[in-house]
């Protein structure tokens, strides 16, 4: 690794979470996830026209709703940051 790969990596070391166990570090991110995926299904049910349920169907209707989204700029709408959406999306399609 070069020198600034290694700076690169000590900075980001240092601004990862300390948990005190492992037990800790699971609920901390099991809560985040939980809270993301409360956020879409909150913003898909505010929407009027989305189900976020989870089905096969549903998925594909919140991935075509995420790119109307970013096509026409309607973060903005959803008084949200893209990337805390995209965060959310993401925790989403791999549950």
């Amino acid at each position: 690794m070069s020198w600034r790969g290694l700076q690169a990596a000590k900075v980001f070391g240092q601004r990862l979470p300390v948990f005190t166990s492992q037990a800790d570090a699971e609920a901390c991110l099991f809560g985040k996830r939980d809270e993301r995926i409360h956020r879409i299904t909150m913003l898909a049910a505010a929407s009027g026209v989305l189900d976020a349920n989870f089905a096969p169907a549903s998925l594909k209707n919140l991935e075509s709703w995420y790119f109307v989204l970013c096509d026409t700029n309607g973060f903005g709408y959803l008084a949200s940051r893209v990337r805390s959406l995209s965060v959310a999306w993401r925790v989403i399609f791999a549950k």
